[in-house]
């Protein structure tokens, strides 16, 4: 009969036993080991993902607000200077480049607001032809405190505009012909105590009405 050991095994059974629980035991290991190693990257992969998430909430964090700069003070306006006055004897050069009929009242403005000593200066004025002289126009004769003849043939002259003339005494010459003139202006006319001669041809003025300023 084989001999058996103490357990009742014969001893080639027994080494039998031992490689079979060597092979158990070495798979039982495998099998732990990929256990382990799934686990492992389990574990990688999830501190992959929250090392991913860490940086893009890095990356997507909003700026600091920029800080808003103070308005600068408003710019205090320098104080205009007004431009010099025209020089006067340029103003009466330009005015005596124009031609008669293209005077307008304008120019006679400009004419009469140099300063008066450079007014007293002048002597005669011809607006005739250029239909640009009218009666508002007419008070700005009455600045030249010398005029001594004015030529406003052709334009647009009534009577209301001859008023102007009652402040210009020392007229000694005037021509009217061509404005629409009457009787009723005559007045103003009479009160130029200097004037020699007075043209009125093609006006409102009838005979009766320079009877009473001859």
């Amino acid at each position: 009969m084989a001999r058996r050991d103490l357990f009742g095994i014969q001893p080639f059974g027994a080494a039998l036993v031992v490689v079979v629980g060597l092979v158990a035991a070495l798979l039982i290991g495998c099998d732990h080991a990929k256990e382990m190693i799934e686990q492992g990257k389990k574990d990688a992969a999830q501190l992959q993902k929250k090392m991913s998430g860490d940086e893009t909430k890095e990356t997507t964090t909003a700026p600091p607000a920029a800080t808003t700069e103070p308005a600068a003070p408003a710019a205090t306006p320098l104080p205009t200077t007004p431009p010099p006055p025209p020089n006067a004897e340029q103003v009466i050069a330009e005015f005596k480049k124009i031609e008669p009929m293209d005077r307008t009242e304008d120019n006679l403005r400009q004419l009469a607001a140099i300063p008066e000593e450079a007014r007293a200066q002048i002597t005669e004025l011809d607006m005739s032809r250029g239909l640009k002289l009218r009666d508002g126009g007419m008070a700005e004769i009455a600045k030249f405190p010398n005029l001594m003849l004015l030529k406003i043939n052709h334009c647009l002259i009534t009577d209301a505009g001859l008023k102007h003339l009652a402040k210009t005494p020392q007229i000694e010459e005037l021509y009217l012909d061509d404005n629409a003139v009457t009787n009723d202006g005559l007045a103003a006319i009479a009160a130029l105590k200097k004037l020699r001669i007075l043209s009125l041809a093609r006006t409102r003025i009838t005979d009766d009405g320079l009877v009473k300023i001859l």
